[in-house]
């Protein structure tokens, strides 16, 4: 989800050989570190993801989820810029579901 974005920072995609894709987007927004962090969470959750990864701290979470096929990594830390954050999502995806590459 884009929580309440304010500024996008970069945003690219490639594609790779053997039917990969990556997708990375950095934004900036005007919500906290934990109510972001709790958004994805529930994102993943509703939308039949697998948490892999779940680091917390007061400045920063990751959360890296897998669903078929499809790997998303969510990094979310304190910006220096009062009152926002900054979000970082990659996805990595992948046409043969039956694939060991993700």
């Amino acid at each position: 989800p884009f929580i309440d974005s304010k500024t996008v920072l970069h945003n690219f995609t490639s594609d790779l050989s053997g039917g990969l894709a990556e997708g990375v987007r950095k934004w900036k927004v005007s919500k906290s570190v934990s109510d972001i962090g709790a958004a994805y969470e529930t994102y993943f959750r509703a939308n039949g993801w697998e948490i892999t990864t779940s680091l917390k701290t007061d400045e920063k979470v990751l959360l890296a989820a897998v669903k078929t096929g499809k790997m998303l990594s969510v990094s979310v830390q304190t910006s220096p810029e009062a009152g926002t954050s900054l979000i970082e999502a990659s996805v990595r995806t992948q046409e043969d579901k039956n694939s060991s590459n993700l």
